[in-house]
């Protein structure tokens, strides 16, 4: 059964999954972190642009208690002038056999579908490592970059902020989910849920992305404006998305995708639609944690 609402990311101030809750341990004063690449400080992100995150990931061997690594990151804009905070991705990763090699966490965020007003930012990470032989840790990546962002006109924001999250049928072409398949197996502890989405050309904007619990019939968002290259929308180029599975709860959920339409100008040209939910699973069957 399709769920009857969709949860903008927005909407949720932290993403929890099962039983766990984020930061269960203080980041350890002379631990390394991850490196924020991308945007460069001072980035200025007009109305059509989008915020391009690139991250490099952090991997440690040589520890005693056997090293650690960058599981996932969640991202977050902090309004520098009361705009206040808006969560945008959680629990977002590389493909997992990229993760301690030279694959980067990389993401491309349409800002005019989600709504900040313009104004300065810092963009907050969070990273999630993974302790081998313990269990995770999280804590706040430093320095933080700060970006300004030009944001879409009034009247545009008041059509945009009026269209209705329901489920209904688009007027007209949108794009369509590849992968993954209805019916997908995912290891809680070691795997990746990996989105491959096919946008129309020059219709589809952005996507938003959240998981929603067939068994605790609870929406968990994953990301919100999630894009591929800025107004060329070329069918050979997907928009493409990794959230890591370690500690999410067990069971069936649906990967629930809305599409969202923008003109040249920012504004959106038709109310977003759900354009696809597949069911997936989490899998603890070979999940046992140490002592």
């Amino acid at each position: 059964m399709v769920p009857a609402t969709i949860t903008s990311v927005l909407a949720l101030s932290t993403l929890v999954f099962g039983q766990y809750s984020p930061y269960l341990h203080e980041r350890q004063t002379t631990r390394p972190s991850g490196q924020l690449l991308r945007p460069l400080n001072g980035t200025f992100v007009g109305i059509t642009d989008n915020i391009r995150l690139s991250f490099l990931p952090l991997f440690i061997e040589d520890e005693p208690a056997g090293g650690y690594f960058t599981d996932s990151i969640d991202v977050s804009l902090h309004g520098l002038e009361g705009q206040g905070t808006f969560k945008i991705a959680s629990r977002l990763t590389a493909h997992k056999q990229a993760l301690g090699a030279e694959g980067a966490i990389e993401a491309k965020f349409h800002h005019a579908d989600f709504g900040v007003p313009s104004g300065n930012y810092e963009i907050v990470i969070d990273e999630n490592d993974i302790q081998y032989q313990t269990m995770n840790v999280n804590f706040r990546v430093t320095p933080v970059r700060t970006i300004s962002i030009s944001a879409p006109t009034a009247s545009a924001k008041a059509k945009r902020d009026a269209v209705p999250r329901a489920l209904e049928e688009p007027s007209g072409p949108g794009g369509y989910i590849s992968w993954p398949l209805g019916g997908a197996k995912y290891d809680y502890y070691n795997g990746s849920i990996t989105l491959v989405y096919w946008p129309a050309q020059f219709y589809t904007s952005s996507i938003d992305v959240s998981l929603f619990s067939v068994d605790l019939k609870t929406s968990y968002p994953l990301v919100s404006g999630l894009t591929s290259d800025p107004f060329s929308y070329s069918p050979f180029t997907p928009i493409v998305g990794h959230w890591s599975t370690y500690e999410m709860g067990c069971g069936t959920y649906q990967l629930v995708v809305v599409e969202h339409q923008s003109g040249f100008s920012g504004e959106p040209t038709i109310p977003a639609f759900q354009s696809a939910a597949p069911t997936i699973y989490v899998d603890c069957t070979d999940y046992n944690p140490s002592p």
